[in-house]
């Protein structure tokens, strides 16, 4: 069960203003192929031949043949699921520096705070787990949902991650009152806090704004009343 709210932190530079723009005037959140996520470990896996039903009189190179052959059938559709498969990232926390750093263009963009129960994709999110060795797939189309696309290496069990999955939808709709909050980076510029706050307005919702600032002492972020 995904926590009471989940964040995606977002650029609000080039390509991505647009996107950022559209999940509050148009409520709606784009889904980006698997393909293009930036893990180049991404639906990487090891397969494991299930039980086939093979003939009793069949010589031991044709049973070598035979799951050699359903074994290469299993990475074809693996490779075409990196095209077909649509997903949404998300975390559950909102002041980690590495993923402002990363997602939020080096603290100049925004994050955004979703609340969970407004949305029917959020309440079936599915969280990441983190190893150090690819998942083993047998080749059922559930477990490339569950294993596959939602098992990473753990070098990036930072990010604390949850995901959604879509094969026939570009992008999510997104319930009026889904946002809860948007928070602004340590570096967000005075012109693009002013279009976040136009765009807040124009939703019409309750949504409050914030402001990630560095601690005066230590390492860390704190997010304030903005």
């Amino acid at each position: 069960m995904p926590p009471a709210a989940l964040y995606r932190y977002r650029s609000l530079s080039g390509d991505s203003f647009k996107y950022t723009q559209d999940i509050f005037l148009r409520h709606r959140l784009y889904l980006p192929l698997a393909s293009s996520m930036n893990d180049v470990t991404e639906g990487r896996c090891g397969l494991e031949i299930p039980n086939l039903p093979l003939p009793t009189s069949i010589t031991p190179m044709q049973e070598l043949w035979a799951k050699g052959n359903f074994a290469w059938g299993m990475d074809i559709r693996r490779r075409q699921a990196l095209q077909r498969f649509r997903l949404a990232a998300f975390s559950s926390t909102c002041d980690n520096p590495l993923l402002w750093a990363h997602y939020a263009d080096s603290h100049r963009g925004i994050c955004i705070g979703f609340r969970v129960e407004r949305s029917t994709d959020l309440k079936s999110a599915v969280e990441v787990k983190y190893q150090d060795t690819p998942p083993v797939w047998r080749g059922e189309d559930s477990d490339l949902v569950q294993k596959v696309f939602c098992t990473k290496w753990s070098h990036w069990e930072y990010e604390k991650e949850w995901r959604t999955i879509s094969t026939d939808r570009e992008y999510i709709e997104l319930p009026r009152g889904v946002i809860e909050t948007v928070i602004l980076g340590v570096r967000t510029s005075k012109e693009d806090q002013d279009w976040v706050r136009d765009w807040v307005k124009m939703t019409g919702d309750t949504i409050s704004i914030k402001k990630a600032t560095l601690s005066e002492s230590g390492y860390s972020i704190q997010i304030e009343a903005a």
